[in-house]
């Protein structure tokens, strides 16, 4: 039976709603992957592709960069910025280096709070050309706007498969990006895709991919696998809602 208050029938669910709210905490929604983009080059220093931010509440959006080298290198070009709709975003994590060549090889994540609505272009620049440059665009809705990345979390090997954990909570959205030198065939369970280009196994990343999962307290495990075994990279963020708890 409905519970009935000073000036009538209060609903059921709402009832058990509040029981539930009281004892766990208020419900929070997870961020939301609304759209993506991907675009690969060679021996170029720019890589430019569009993106359509459709309308949305606390967009958020995520380029993710791969950028290839030989075993023999011992140097890679360097991210000089990235911009969309002419708006230049900011660093979230980097990592350089493969088992093969420890100053080799380069997978960044940059990021933009509230992107421009419409289809606009992401611009990547590099210092000099690389040798194969992989750029990924994923935007999202229902990111806290002050504080949109909880933690963040980087990894490498020269293996069949992947795995990096980063702290995160529940509510959280875990976003995952990875290049390898082979070939990329899917993500680990629990995970669902958002983009895969696989291009050619003649360097150490000539291959990328993003995925997310929800996030779990008080770290969320991200996995690929990939053809055979090669040089990976691989980065991971936690990305919060808006009613989040502070990192």
């Amino acid at each position: 039976m409905a519970a009935c208050g000073r000036y009538g029938f209060v609903a059921q669910d709402a009832v058990t709603d509040a029981i539930s709210e009281a004892a766990d905490g208020p419900h929070v929604s997870a961020p939301v992957l609304v759209g993506s983009a991907k675009e690969h080059t060679s021996d170029s220093s720019t890589l430019v592709f569009p993106l359509t931010v459709p309308p949305g509440v606390d967009r958020f959006l995520i380029v993710s960069i791969s950028i290839g080298s030989a075993c023999t290198d011992t140097t890679v070009a360097t991210v000089t910025g990235v911009t969309f709709a002419d708006v230049s975003l900011t660093p979230i994590e980097m990592i350089t280096g493969t088992p093969c060549s420890a100053k080799a090889t380069r997978s960044e994540q940059w990021q933009l709070v509230a992107p421009a609505m419409g289809t606009n272009n992401v611009r990547i620049s590099l210092s000099e050309p690389g040798l194969t440059v992989h750029g990924g665009a994923l935007l999202f809705t229902g990111v806290d706007q002050t504080i949109p990345v909880r933690a963040s979390m980087t990894g490498r090997g020269g293996s069949r498969a992947a795995t990096v954990a980063v702290p995160s909570a529940v509510g959280d959205l875990v976003v995952s990006s990875v290049g390898q030198g082979d070939s990329i065939i899917g993500t680990g369970t629990g995970q669902a895709p958002a983009f895969l280009q696989n291009s050619s196994a003649d360097n150490t990343l000539d291959n990328s991919a993003a995925s997310t999962a929800p996030g779990v307290a008080p770290t969320t495990a991200l996995d690929w696998i990939f053809g055979s075994t090669d040089e990976w990279q691989m980065i991971a963020a936690s990305l919060r809602p808006p009613d989040g708890t502070s990192p």
